[in-house]
């Protein structure tokens, strides 16, 4: 669903005031990659965070599902977390 939305490829604003870290995209270390790896910042290269996150089925089971998926941080931060923008990689 992610990519037949066609929100790729995104703009990158690579932000200038380095005084405030509001994002990913914000950090030095992204930046650097980026610049690194794509300097021309064409759009061919993206970022992804693997997230995950466990809950148990109903408070007197003993089971649980831990799922394991990936947001793309070139989306922006209202985008990123919706469900039809995220990668489930896995359940455990």
């Amino acid at each position: 669903m992610l990519f037949e939305k066609k929100k790729f490829p995104v703009n990158r604003n690579l932000k200038a005031n380095k005084d405030f870290i509001t994002d990913v995209k914000d950090s030095t270390v992204y930046q650097e990659f980026i610049n690194q790896e794509n300097p021309n910042h064409n759009n061919d290269c993206y970022s992804l965070t693997l997230n995950i996150d466990g809950i148990s089925l109903c408070e007197k089971s003993d089971l649980c599902i831990w799922p394991f998926y990936f947001t793309c941080n070139e989306l922006e931060i209202g985008d990123r977390y919706f469900v039809d923008n995220t990668i489930i990689a896995g359940n455990y």
